[in-house]
């Protein structure tokens, strides 16, 4: 019998996280196939390290709910692209305005500080605005596409 997924793998340290995002998305992306990554349900639990954002785009129109519990998960910022007022709730707690001209006024200092950056439902954001030493996990498929 012929295996499901192309490629699986266990995540035993969430510092490989980023590593094995990436490394399954290549190669389901590359093979168009499935790829497998086993999660122990303790590091959706455990608190990020380091300061996390997320850079919220029009694929997360459909996905705020998940998105508000990913950041509060996370204790993580949430941006929102230019143009996409109203992907989240104006009284979320995690919700730190826009980004670019007319945004935040000091969403580019704390996306400059940023260990770690999600990119979800969006490619673009404004020059300038993404640290260049911080880990970028880019979400392909809008958090809002249907399974």
């Amino acid at each position: 019998m012929k295996p499901f997924a192309v490629y699986s793998a266990n995540l035993a340290n969430p510092d490989a996280t980023v590593d094995l995002l990436q490394r399954a998305a290549r190669v389901s992306l590359g093979q168009r196939n499935v790829t497998h990554l086993s999660v122990p349900k303790d590091f959706f639990t455990a608190p990020a390290k380091g300061e996390t954002m997320i850079l919220a785009g029009a694929g997360t129109a459909n996905a705020s709910t998940e998105l508000e519990k990913l950041a509060e998960c996370w204790g993580a910022g949430i941006l929102i692209s230019l143009g996409k007022k109203g992907v989240l709730d104006e009284s979320s707690p995690n919700k730190l305005q826009g980004i670019g001209e007319g945004g935040y006024p000091y969403a580019k200092d704390l996306f400059k500080e940023a260990d770690v950056v999600l990119l979800a439902g969006t490619t673009w954001w404004p020059e300038g605005y993404v640290p260049t030493d911080a880990r970028i996990i880019r979400r392909l498929l809008p958090l809002s596409h249907p399974r």
